[in-house]
């Protein structure tokens, strides 16, 4: 929380979806090539069916996301400055992207003290 409060922090693509993408990214980088080459046995054809149920599980999640909470699908960085801007920030002159954190992990913490 600390780099948040001092805005330092330079990386916040990350989103929701980011676990599922790393899990997704794991398992299909083993099960497509290793399907590709074991076709002929039950090896490759198990192989085959894992990787679209993986595929299938990320994309019900992230429908799931997409009509429950779209905005969970944006980047940190984004729900970080669309909240400052939401406390009143926004008639302020911003010129990246840490102020708005810096604003946002301010007010935020300012909330769990009261």
């Amino acid at each position: 929380m600390d780099k948040f409060v001092t805005g330092k922090q330079s990386y916040c693509r990350g989103n929701v979806m980011t676990p599922i993408n790393w899990f997704g990214a794991v398992f299909e980088t083993v099960l497509i090539p290793t399907a590709a080459c074991q076709f002929d046995n039950w090896l490759g054809v198990g192989c085959f069916v894992l990787a679209c149920l993986c595929f299938l599980f990320y994309s019900i999640i992230f429908a799931c996301f997409a009509i429950k909470n779209p905005d969970r699908l944006q980047s940190e960085q984004f729900n970080l400055e669309q909240q400052a801007l939401a406390l009143g920030s926004g008639s302020l002159s911003l010129q990246s992207g840490e102020q708005a954190i810096a604003i946002a992990a301010d007010s935020h913490q300012k909330d769990k003290t009261h």
